[in-house]
């Protein structure tokens, strides 16, 4: 009676799994930039350490960038730039940043954590600057300095967390809004391998891509951005920064050209990266493009990356 009883369980089980199979279940959209923003930055009432495994992963993009395909011409810059500035639905506030961090810059190996930028430490999420007394807290580090553009919270790129990312508070007051370049004669140096000078700043080996490819994802997007009652228009140049305004048009630049075109193929992108723009995707609407594909690097810059690439080995056509 038994073996009979086990029988029909087995049978009923297999049934079960197989009708499973034949249901097509139901997808569901997830809406994460919706959540209500903290009332100010120093707020730790909010639920981001708690966050559940969906709302830091997006579904997929596939489809993204199918709008690119065709042949590549003097529009692909134009193009990019509609394509991230149309998907960037959801434009956050600078309190919200704090939220998004703590997803997107999570140790992998603590979920507790923060990995800092510039020095690769691991901090606590719940010892960020304002709202800890720890000896060793961490900040929003704007990788496009604000001074250079967008010092005001009203412009989207201020909150853009595309190329926002935690920092070590002390380090972030160090790099200031330097330029990225090759630092030869430094004036200082710390022990994770950021080096820099009056000018310029050159973090440690590791993010020297995560860096280029975050400066050129500000100037595809913000390529005269309308915010603010005027147009936001960022420029990668040769040499250092500097800032030009009038009475509608701001013209933010930063440098070095040459320097992160070559930190972009000599640090290529990695999974840490990867995952990183899923989280900022899931909130924001928008990709790094670099990241998804380095090769549209060499599209914008054809003729400075001959001694990187063969541009001549790509076929443009965006899956």
């Amino acid at each position: 009676m038994k073996r009979i009883f086990l029988l029909f369980i087995v049978t009923i089980s297999l049934f079960t799994i197989s009708a499973c199979d034949s249901i097509n279940l139901p997808s569901f959209d997830l809406d994460i930039g919706s959540k209500d923003d903290e009332n100010n930055d120093n707020n730790t009432n909010d639920d981001s350490s708690n966050l559940d495994e969906e709302d830091k992963i997006n579904l997929s993009f596939e489809g993204y960038y199918s709008v690119l395909n065709g042949n590549l011409d003097t529009d692909f810059e134009e193009k990019l730039h509609q394509l991230t500035e149309s998907k960037h639905t959801t434009k956050g506030s600078y309190s919200k940043a704090w939220t998004i961090l703590q997803a997107a810059d999570e140790d992998p190996n603590n979920s507790n954590n923060v990995i800092c930028l510039y020095t690769g430490l691991s901090l606590p999420k719940s010892d960020r600057d304002g709202s800890s007394s720890s000896s060793i807290v961490w900040n929003r580090e704007h990788v496009w300095p604000k001074s250079l553009g967008f010092s005001k919270e009203s412009y989207p790129a201020h909150n853009d967390c595309h190329h926002l990312h935690a920092t070590e508070k002390i380090i972030n007051s160090t790099r200031g809004n330097k330029n990225f370049g090759e630092v030869n004669n430094p004036t200082n140096t710390d022990s994770y391998g950021n080096k820099w000078n009056s000018l310029y700043f050159e973090p440690r080996d590791e993010v020297k891509g995560d860096v280029a490819r975050s400066i050129f994802y500000m100037v595809i997007r913000y390529d005269g951005d309308v915010c603010n009652d005027c147009k936001l228009d960022l420029q990668i140049i040769d040499g250092a920064a500097e800032l030009r305004h009038s009475t509608d048009n701001v013209v933010g630049k930063i440098g070095d050209l040459n320097t992160l075109l070559k930190w972009h193929y000599e640090d290529p992108v990695s999974e840490v990266e990867m995952k990183r723009n899923e989280v900022v995707y899931s909130y924001q609407g928008n990709r790094n493009p670099f990241i998804d594909h380095e090769e549209f690097v060499s599209y914008l810059y054809t003729s400075l990356v001959s001694s990187y690439t063969d541009i001549s080995k790509f076929e443009y056509l965006i899956d």
